[in-house]
């Protein structure tokens, strides 16, 4: 199996050093139609299952306050931050990872989500 964080930095749409983080996050909302930015942490280290956990199941939570189903998170970009590195990803993306890791279909991620949410 690939390791998700070969995956994750493959799916980044950008790629910054995390001490840039606050100014290009400034340029990125200084728009008129600024994106919803969710930060995780991803360790250097460990196995997948622990990241998914940690990470997976409070974004979905965190979206369904803001009244955005993780299903479909268009308009939502994850600041992912390894090391010293920041990776951008467009939120899609960062399910997209989910999906392929745990070979789920669309309707074993509806009912994960519902499991996270519920």
């Amino acid at each position: 199996m690939e390791d998700f964080r070969h995956a994750l930095i493959a799916k980044a749409h950008r790629e910054i050093p995390a001490e840039a983080y606050n100014r290009v996050l400034g340029e990125l909302t200084a728009t008129d139609w600024p994106p919803l930015v969710y930060e995780v942490v991803v360790p250097e280290a460990g196995p997948w299952e622990s990241f998914r956990d940690a990470a997976y199941p409070p974004l979905a939570r965190y979206l369904q306050s803001r009244r955005i189903d993780l299903e479909d998170p268009r308009g939502v970009l994850i600041s992912a931050f390894l090391g010293s590195r920041c990776f951008l990803v467009e939120a899609p993306a960062f399910v997209d990872l989910l999906r392929e890791m745990d070979g789920l279909n669309r309707s074993a991620l509806h009912f994960r989500v519902l499991q996270w949410v519920g």
